[in-house]
């Protein structure tokens, strides 16, 4: 342990410290020159060829025919295209190759339990050097027989139903995947205690089918040269659940069906343990959707993320004010009574643009905005949104229309993005732990060592975990 403690001491002192960035830092990086729009690949998208789970009310199970394809990927060559007009970088991400034990590792399984799938998996010759491929997984679903023998095993018995899920899920390319705002978390922004390094929230889904995706955003921001954190204490579906509101410092915690509401509290208290001050949220009001309304009984698994339910547009010198369009009839009216007592500027948006996901638009902030200099303001949205399209509008966004396109249905462009800052070298696994060991000691300080934990590399295949039942 004292080898290793030196070792460690050592490794940091050679590390470069970063420079803050002086820009804001939570939850996006507009205004820092060096922020970056994440989204995937055109090829990554257009690779998928089944849509094989319903986990929401605007899904659909089918194939992906050749025609859809396609589509996909010009839709997406063309978003990028659009947004480098504005002058606005863009990283589009490859899906990343993984081992089995990655696959599983964050998986809702007992540790045990995912040492004897992947021992049996490698008795079928379904895995070599602990890589999976999605075609020994669809040979595996269709030849039922091994499967059922794979699955015999006394410790695998009473999980069978679970992991025939996740199994389907790999087979069928992880479609989920390409949904950055939950996939790549949450940028925190800055840790003056870390050396200035970029930390992310890494998301933890809820269903178990969209599971083995995290093992995926783990990967990701090592190879970014972020530094990881994770949620120990329930999901937490990333930043598709946070709002930003026209008031500083006051933030939207969106509780419907996915992310457990008591993680936004927990989230305040680790971005003040690691001493990032530029955006943090101070004041967190609960938007809660209601049950249901006349025609949609089970409105929770329709608007089941904030990102589908309200967009923040910022205003500017001459523009209209900065407001929060917002769903009013997908939401309590006590929400609504909370924001405005906070002081949140709220425009009602029609329940039809809604459902069309108008308010999955992506707005990258220009120059006039904040943003940084020699970028345009640019609204990325669905056509046949005229009220949403107006609001947008009249605060100083250049609008551009484009249909999404999903093969997996359920989200629109702003589904797919995340933001981070470019510029930082992924580092090597000794960095990593470094990074890991410093985070979790400033944790146990803050007495949220129960709730959060930093990961490195030598966490790429999890460690057990398990869902509360903080929902509802």
């Amino acid at each position: 342990r004292t080898d290793m403690a030196l070792s460690l001491a050592v490794t940091r002192r050679l590390l470069p410290r970063l420079r803050p960035t002086g820009s804001r830092g939570f939850y996006h990086m507009h205004g820092d020159p060096k922020q970056v729009v994440r989204v995937p690949s055109p090829l990554s998208v257009a690779r998928l060829t089944k849509m094989d789970y319903k986990i929401n009310g605007m899904m659909e199970l089918r194939d992906i025919t050749p025609e859809e394809r396609t589509k996909h990927f010009h839709l997406r060559k063309k978003r990028a295209e659009i947004m480098r007009g504005a002058g606005h970088s863009v990283d589009e991400v490859n899906f990343p190759s993984l081992r089995v034990s990655e696959y599983l590792a964050w998986t809702e399984f007992p540790a045990e339990v995912k040492a004897v799938l992947i021992d049996r998996l490698e008795a079928q010759g379904l895995v070599r050097d602990q890589l999976l491929e999605d075609l020994s997984m669809r040979f595996l679903l269709e030849e039922k027989e091994t499967l059922d023998e794979i699955l015999s095993h006394p410790k695998l018995t009473p999980h069978a139903e679970q992991i025939r899920t996740v199994l389907n899920s790999i087979a069928i390319g992880l479609p989920d995947w390409m949904y950055f705002a939950n996939t790549e978390g949450l940028l925190l922004g800055q840790s003056e205690p870390i050396d200035n390094r970029p930390v992310r929230l890494i998301w933890k889904a809820r269903h178990i089918e969209r599971q083995a995706e995290t093992g995926a955003a783990v990967r990701q921001a090592l190879s970014i040269g972020e530094v990881p954190v994770i949620y120990l204490r329930g999901s937490d579906e990333g930043r598709a659940d946070w709002g930003e509101t026209n008031v500083p410092g006051t933030w939207i915690g969106f509780h419907s069906s996915r992310t457990d509401p008591t993680l936004y509290s927990f989230v305040k208290l680790l971005t003040s343990a690691l001493d990032i001050k530029t955006g943090a949220p101070r004041e967190i009001i609960e938007v809660e959707v209601k049950k249901e309304i006349p025609g949609l009984p089970d409105l929770q698994n329709t608007f089941y993320h904030k990102d589908l339910t309200c967009l923040y547009v910022p205003g500017h010198a001459g523009a209209e004010q900065s407001t929060v369009a917002l769903i009013e009839d997908a939401v309590t009216p006590e929400s609504i009574e909370r924001l405005k007592a906070a002081g949140v500027d709220v425009t009602p948006i029609p329940l039809e643009e809604g459902l069309m996901q108008g308010l999955n638009s992506v707005l990258l902030w220009g120059e006039k905005h904040g943003g940084a200099p020699g970028t345009q303001s640019l609204a990325l949205m669905p056509p046949d949104c005229p009220t949403l399209m107006e609001v947008v509008k009249s605060r100083g966004f250049e609008v551009a229309p484009l249909e999404f396109g999903s093969p997996a249905g359920g989200g629109n462009w702003e589904c797919e993005t995340n933001f981070a800052l470019r510029g930082n070298e992924p580092m090597t696994p000794d960095a990593q732990e470094v990074y890991a060991r410093m985070g979790n000691r400033l944790l146990k300080r803050a007495n949220l060592d129960t709730h959060f934990r930093f990961i490195s590399a030598a966490d790429l295949d999890g460690f057990e975990w398990s869902l509360d039942n903080h929902m509802h």
